[in-house]
């Protein structure tokens, strides 16, 4: 009843809007994206390796990996809007990550933000595979001048980090497989990503009131996107962690006394959790966010923000150590705070950022900590280019709770990593 009710009332308020539409220009789609390129360097960094039988059966932090890497991220926007006689504008934005244009034709396909809005006074209306309204209308630490690196990561971005890092291996050999050990990667935590990632949804977003918006958005099946085309048929199976999605979120932009202020806060929660076999989940996740910027025409900015995370380990951060999911036992929790400020000077930039978080594993009988500082700068080459960089740090305290036999992470990692890289906007 969730979903007909939403969709219904979202799908009047399109109609109510558009009333008696006429002709008009056709809608045409323009490219926009970008690229960007980051070269990291770690120094130090804890290696962990464990030994079976005499082989070589599996690692951690830096084991069996390199101290240097490259990072390439593509991004290749078609977007386009048309205005009816009436007044409504209808928008689409259609984004492809352009690394995997060769994974077309799989179903979890290499789409970003892609979605149609209808927007006009009444504000705007979402629907596709978009962010929630937590994460549209978050307000991150001004931090992070650069657009491919930071601590509090952003969802686009760069992290050469091996916190949280595991590789297996076959009897000693290749081929070493990626994994992921403990809480999460290094490169993942924020204060800004929600429970649910451009799942396909419904979204509003209110007009700007006195410099107060506010929006809100639904997934029925949290990250899921289910293309249709031939991909997938019928509706979802219950083996969803994050399902019935509900975001809400507020924001506001003003001036008060010359100082520029960027605030806001919301929640992200799903209604329904299912484990892979559809059996409902004692726990659902939730999300809470809050956030401020204060820009001064000095061009100095500081500010903070914040998250707590609600039984973390059903929705995006899928811990290997965090506790079952049952009745009789606590659900793990975590929760982020980010501090930044910013200097910014005609072509230069200048960022300093922290994070900290805190996260609950084995039913809250042990915690893990992982936290970073990062030192980044950009210079402007030119419209739309630039140069970035910056001195990170990061560190993964493990909990002093492992059961024998669990992937748990049994070593604490800490290193300095130094990374430079470009970004070109079109």
């Amino acid at each position: 009843m969730r979903n007909v009710y939403l969709a219904t009332t979202m799908m009047i308020a399109v109609g109510g809007a558009a009333g008696r539409a006429t002709a008009a220009d056709a809608l045409k789609l323009g490219i926009t994206g970008f690229y960007r390129a980051g070269i990291g360097v770690l120094a130090g960094g804890d290696s962990f390796t464990r030994t079976i039988g005499g082989h070589l059966h599996s690692g951690l932090g830096n084991a069996l990996r390199r101290s240097s890497a490259f990072q390439q991220q593509i991004r290749i926007n078609f977007t386009g809007e048309t205005t009816l006689d009436n007044g409504l504008t209808i928008g689409v934005l259609i984004g492809l990550n352009g690394e995997n244009l060769l994974a077309v034709g799989d179903t979890t396909t290499p789409q970003k933000q892609s979605y149609a809005d209808f927007s006009g006074r009444f504000g705007e209306i979402r629907f596709g595979e978009a962010n929630s309204a937590l994460r549209t209308d978050c307000t991150l630490d001004p931090g992070n001048v650069t657009a491919g690196f930071g601590v509090n990561t952003p969802s686009d971005g760069f992290s050469f980090s091996n916190a949280g890092n595991g590789v297996k291996t076959v009897n000693g050999v290749i081929p070493k497989t990626p994994t992921r050990v403990g809480v999460t990667w290094f490169g993942s935590i924020g204060t800004c990503h929600g429970i649910e990632s451009r799942g396909t949804k419904i979204a509003y977003f209110s007009p700007s009131i006195g410099g107060f918006t506010f929006g809100l958005s639904f997934a029925p099946s949290g990250d899921t996107r289910n293309p249709g085309g031939g991909y997938f048929y019928g509706t979802d199976l219950k083996d969803i962690k994050a399902a019935n999605v509900l975001a809400a979120a507020t924001n506001y932009i003003g001036d008060l006394g010359g100082v520029k202020v960027t605030a806001g806060g919301g929640g992200e929660w799903a209604f329904d959790s299912y484990d892979d076999q559809g059996n409902a989940n004692p726990y659902s996740p939730a999300w809470y966010q809050t956030g401020f910027q204060l820009g001064f025409s000095n061009g100095i900015a500081v500010g903070a923000s914040a998250a707590y995370m609600a039984n973390y380990n059903v929705s995006r951060y899928k811990a290997t150590d965090g506790g079952t999911v049952s009745p009789g036992l606590p659900g793990d929790d975590g929760w982020l705070a980010a501090l930044g400020a910013s200097y910014v000077i005609d072509a230069w930039g200048f960022g300093l950022q922290g994070i900290y978080s805190s996260w609950q594993v084995w039913n809250d009988t042990g915690h893990d900590n992982i936290w970073g500082l990062s030192l980044n700068f950009r210079y402007l080459l030119g419209p739309g280019i630039q140069l970035e960089g910056q001195v990170a740090y990061s560190n993964y305290d493990a909990n002093d709770v492992m059961p024998v036999g669990t992937k748990g992470q049994p070593l604490d990692y800490h290193a300095v990593e130094f990374d430079g890289g470009f970004a070109i906007n079109f």
